[in-house]
């Protein structure tokens, strides 16, 4: 069991067994599906738990209403009951963008045209008011026990995230499998994002962070994109080594001081001067010269452009470009 883990574990296994033993003191008969509902609410942190509370609750809500529909309305026998049930959920969980709660919908209108065809309403009721039971004692020992906050999680990813992009700007060679490491991390902090977004407070600040969320994930996934095609051109000094003497150190700054503003210890006028200075030098190079070849100078092209891609990205990063 992981160190920094087991004191929600020793939490999650606390509130579960006060919770089961709550519903054998009281002699509930469908408690088992409160202390499911609470279970669910528990696992991960307190944005993961108020999504599985909202999909359960809506889920089980979905086949209620599917239930008094085909059985109390309708009054439709056994197989076309379940047909019809099971396909108003599905069709119910589409329209509100359920992800799993619509499977919990199929399971309400399962057992009661299986197994409580008689009681159905005696057994949808009280699963609804249970499970409602359960997301509230989950919800409040998430929130006041020991609480995980997606939203601080991502927080601390997409520091070290902007660290190691910090770092790949300085190695001297990049290579496809650091790349792809780094995308991948940045896949997993798109999937953390909705979570931490659910944590957040409806308040200007809490609209401002989400917005710088979004912002450096959409920013430091373009700046990979730019080192990607920065990393399949050929080296500078093999196709324009005349050229190369001087143009390769400039980028080279562009690229370092766009690692300073990543790394949080610099301004950022000093790429605004690294930039200005590889542009001059470019205005004064002779980049359409007859002798470099057309393939010379469509990879010089590329290569300045995405430079200043990555210097303006990493900008946008940390939110100090002048379009911010």
């Amino acid at each position: 069991m992981n160190r920094l883990n087991r004191p929600v574990v020793l939490r999650n296994a606390a509130v579960l067994a006060l919770s089961a033993g709550l519903v054998s003191v009281l002699q509930l008969q469908e408690g088992l599906f409160l202390v499911l509902a609470a279970l669910l609410t528990l696992q991960g942190s307190i944005g993961k738990g108020l999504v599985a509370g909202r999909e359960r609750i809506v889920g089980t809500l979905c086949g209620s209403a599917a239930c008094v529909l085909i059985l109390g309305l309708l009054r439709l026998p056994g197989v076309p009951a379940a047909g019809l049930g099971l396909g108003l959920v599905r069709v119910l969980g589409h329209g509100l963008a359920l992800s799993s709660g619509f499977i919990v919908g199929g399971h309400v209108v399962a057992g009661s045209v299986a197994h409580h065809t008689t009681d159905w309403p005696v057994y949808v009721a009280l699963r609804s008011m249970e499970t409602i039971a359960g997301v509230l004692v989950g919800m409040v020992a998430a929130r006041w026990i020991l609480p995980v906050r997606a939203s601080h999680q991502l927080e601390l990813a997409i520091e070290r995230w902007q660290a190691d992009l910090a770092g790949v700007l300085l190695a001297p060679s990049l290579g496809e499998g650091r790349l792809q490491e780094l995308r991948g991390r940045r896949d997993q902090l798109l999937e953390d994002l909705p979570f931490a977004r659910e944590e957040l407070p409806h308040e200007p600040r809490a609209l401002a962070l989400a917005a710088q969320w979004d912002r450096q994930l959409f920013h430091g996934a373009a700046l990979l994109g730019c080192l990607r095609e920065l990393d399949q051109l050929e080296p500078l000094q093999a196709i324009a080594p005349a050229e190369a003497e001087r143009l390769v150190p400039a980028c080279r700054e562009v690229m370092r001081c766009s690692a300073d503003l990543l790394e949080g210890g610099a301004a950022d006028r000093p790429l605004r001067v690294a930039t200005d200075q590889l542009m001059r030098l470019c205005a004064c190079l002779d980049l359409k010269a007859p002798s470099l070849g057309d393939k010379a100078m469509e990879q010089m092209a590329l290569r300045l452009q995405r430079t200043q891609l990555i210097a303006h990205h990493a900008e946008a990063f940390v939110g100090k470009g002048p379009h911010n």
